[in-house]
């Protein structure tokens, strides 16, 4: 199985083009097109499945996920969520907490329970991916998630070197 682990922002959206939120935190009020197009792309082209790991997971289920997704226009079968913290370094130190983003160990912990996966993509902009820096695609804030990167996806995706 072939999974994307998809942020939003910085991804589906571009912070400096993002103004249409005067709705609240409704998913669809934050994407722009493109981005949701890259993505659907990315599904449509190797039949990879979605798992959120963006921070709009917090508090939702799944099947709450697949709908928000699904209204802002994403096409792809969400078959997950990455659990929040405490990561595994924090609790391997003894920490009870984790105060830090490490957003590529919760990929990692989710992966290491998920043998089925066979090749996997990270769409984020953040940079706090050691575990899975080799999968990751760095988006820009401040654009989204571009054709380039989509391609890069896609070429990941399909182990194509």
């Amino acid at each position: 199985m072939k999974v994307v682990f998809l942020d939003v922002d910085g991804v589906l959206n571009a912070s400096m083009r993002v103004n249409r939120g005067t709705k609240g935190f409704n998913l669809i009020d934050w994407v722009l097109p493109g981005p949701v197009a890259h993505v659907n792309r990315i599904c449509r082209e190797t039949g990879a499945k979605l798992v959120i790991s963006s921070t709009w997971r917090q508090d939702k289920t799944v099947p709450e996920l697949q709908q928000m997704f699904a209204e802002a226009g994403i096409m792809g079968d969400i078959i997950d969520k990455t659990e929040v913290g405490p990561c595994i370094w924090h609790i391997q130190k003894g920490f009870d907490d984790c105060w830090q983003d490490h957003r590529g160990a919760e990929i990692k912990e989710w992966l290491d329970r998920h043998p089925e996966v066979t090749s996997f993509v990270v769409l984020d902009d953040d940079s706090d991916m050691t575990e899975v820096k080799d999968r990751h695609v760095k988006t820009d804030l401040y654009r989204g998630l571009v054709r380039k990167q989509c391609d890069r996806a896609i070429e990941l995706l399909n182990d194509v070197p």
